[in-house]
């Protein structure tokens, strides 16, 4: 008979309560809302660098008068439901919540071990009048479907003695729409999480060891949005490079590292390749990148707060975060940035958006196309009262792009409400809906695929 496989051992670290970092920017905003929430379940949802934890462990470290608080920090190794309630057991046991009653149960022969530990957890919890929170940080690493059911499990029999806080890099699977909708879940997300101007000006002073001017903290701010990484980040790059504003030195490794490795391939997909497009709807990226789908991919990722915001209440159009975006169109060809843009600008004409047809076509350096649709476009611009607008798209196009017979001409009419009819590359023309388009290899891409 073979012996059993011994347990591993649990590592204590695990159940310990993060240390505030030295230096830490103190966000009492963000504290108090955790304080002062009294409701059963607390999500705290983030992609990475996002100062969850952070934030977290300065409310552990002051939670409260009389508030006790268990915490467990889970990885992948966690995700086996008794391994998994051991280190929760242990944790509560740890500031007084409970006894070794409940741990004992997981050992209980004859049963699967959950089935008897979580209901005598929340029997034991029932006797306890001293408030507690449990913090399962990186909960988003679970996967295992029992581990989920137990959880909400307790969270559905909760007893006012104990507070959950779940945070993590994606929604919990439980349901978390019923628990909103009753008034029992408190919320942090990527949008509350931000940085004010004042606080990331604290946190690059801090990293970079000297406060920046405003104009260089202000232009840091906005062009990492309050993401707390990139700030830090910017303010190690201020400690080393002092003169620089840009960011760019450690960004691609962290999100090399820390970002792109959590999406799945279609998200990582659409946002590399759909990096050179500013603004992003599905309709547009289903076009501009010979695919079909992306509306649901995109809507996934606003959902998930992955670095991809909307920009209407609608939810039809995003952007992309800006310092990502940033990165990804390093990682891009010149030639493939240029098909996209183009294939947008075609898209754009086709949707009677013609100053953004212009734009797309000026920034791919499609000159020609460019002057071509102005030239053929005056009355739309000027119907609109975009007369502006149009002198503007011109001035930004080479003069050679202008033939003679279009300035002496009087405006043409405008293109058919169709717009034109395909997007050209260099001198070549592009059927819409061709399923042949130049590569930079100088072969072909494929037809629509759905992702």
């Amino acid at each position: 008979m073979t012996a059993e496989r011994p347990a591993r051992p649990l590592l204590a670290v695990k159940c310990a309560i993060p240390p505030v970092r030295a230096g830490a920017v103190p966000r009492p905003r963000l504290v108090d809302a955790l304080r002062a929430g009294s409701t059963r379940l607390t999500a705290v949802v983030a992609p990475a660098g996002w100062g969850k934890t952070s934030v977290l462990s300065a409310w552990a470290a002051d939670p409260g008068e009389h508030v006790r608080v268990a915490w467990v920090s889970l990885d992948e190794d966690d995700d086996e439901p008794t391994r998994f309630w051991t280190y929760v057991l242990t944790a509560l046991s740890g500031v007084g919540a409970i006894d070794a009653t409940c741990l004992d149960a997981l050992a209980a022969p004859g049963l699967e071990p959950v089935d008897l530990a979580v209901p005598l957890l929340v029997n034991a919890l029932a006797a306890v009048t001293a408030p507690h929170v449990l913090i399962l940080d990186d909960y988003h690493t679970l996967a295992d479907r029992r581990i989920h059911e137990s959880v909400e499990f307790l969270v559905t029999y909760l007893p006012p003695s104990l507070r959950l806080v779940l945070a993590g890099r994606a929604d919990p699977p439980l349901p978390l729409a019923r628990l909103r909708a009753r008034a029992e879940l408190t919320e942090l997300r990527a949008a509350d999480l931000r940085f004010t101007a004042d606080e990331a000006t604290a946190l690059l002073a801090a990293v970079a060891g000297a406060e920046p001017d405003a104009a260089a903290g202000a232009a840091l701010w906005e062009r990492t949005e309050g993401w707390a990484a990139g700030l830090q980040l910017a303010g190690l790059t201020l400690r080393e490079r002092p003169a620089a504003v840009r960011t760019d030195l450690h960004l691609l490794d962290y999100f090399t590292a820390e970002v792109l490795p959590g999406l799945v391939a279609v998200q990582r997909e659409i946002l590399v390749r759909a990096a050179p497009l500013e603004r992003l709807s599905g309709a547009l990226c289903d076009a501009a990148l010979q695919v079909t789908g992306s509306a649901e991919v995109l809507a996934a990722l606003d959902r998930a707060d992955l670095f991809v915001v909307a920009l209407d209440a609608d939810r039809t159009w995003y952007r992309c975060h800006r310092l990502l975006r940033e990165v990804l169109l390093r990682e891009r060809s010149p030639e493939d940035e240029r098909a996209v843009l183009c294939r947008a600008a075609a898209w754009f004409a086709e949707h009677d958006q013609l100053d953004a047809a212009v734009a797309h076509f000026l920034r791919a350096n499609a000159f020609r196309d460019a002057a071509a649709l102005l030239a053929a476009s005056e009355p739309w611009f000027f119907e609109r009262g975009a007369a502006a607008g149009f002198l503007v798209l011109e001035s930004s196009s080479p003069p050679r792009s202008w033939s003679r017979s279009w300035r002496s001409r009087s405006p043409t009419p405008p293109p058919p409400a169709g717009g034109p009819t395909g997007c050209r590359t260099g001198s070549t023309w592009l059927p819409r809906g061709s399923a042949r388009t130049p590569s930079s290899t100088g072969g072909t891409t494929p037809a629509p695929r759905r992702w």
